[in-house]
């Protein structure tokens, strides 16, 4: 396999990092829709900005917890939960058709999210053997370091096209 990884390292490593890349990516998705979404709401500036906010807030307050949740569940039962939480808050906030849905939408996201990295980060280091881990976590931080940067540009494009429900 691709850097010596024993096939099962390897799918683990793709899909740890597909599913941290994609919720990494939402952090700075809603940036550029910030403006549309106050216009349709008519809301304010520091109100739309719990948008951004509370997504972090909610993000910060779930990473102690996984700690908890690591020691109790397994890491697959963790990162369908996580996944599934951010799919649900997900589909909330695209369907939003009030700003305080939206919010609801973007805490829910924000719980899957902030599963996500502190739980791959232990699986990275506790299933890959010593000599491979520098590597396993070098793609990890990779894609996922181009995921936060990616996402206002890609937003824009897809409002540009569609709207900030898509």
């Amino acid at each position: 396999m691709i850097m010596g990884l024993s096939r099962e390292n390897f799918i683990g490593l793709a899909v740890l990092t597909c599913g941290s890349f994609v919720t990494l990516l939402n952090q700075t998705l809603i940036t550029p829709a910030l403006s549309t979404i106050m216009v349709e709401f008519a809301i304010d500036t520091a109100t739309v900005q719990w948008l951004v906010n509370g997504f972090i807030i909610v993000n910060a307050i779930m990473v102690p917890i996984v700690a908890h949740l690591i020691d109790n569940y397994s890491t697959r039962t963790l990162f369908a939960c996580a996944m599934t939480a951010f799919l649900a808050g997900s589909l909330f906030a695209a369907w939003g058709p009030s700003f305080q849905l939206l919010l609801v939408g973007r805490m829910l996201q924000a719980v899957g999210a902030g599963m996500l990295m502190p739980m791959c980060l232990t699986e990275l280091m506790t299933s890959f053997p010593v000599e491979h881990r520098g590597q396993a976590m070098g793609v990890f931080g990779l894609v996922n370091a181009v995921a936060p940067t990616a996402g206002p540009t890609l937003s824009g494009l897809v409002i540009d096209s569609f709207n900030w429900h898509v």
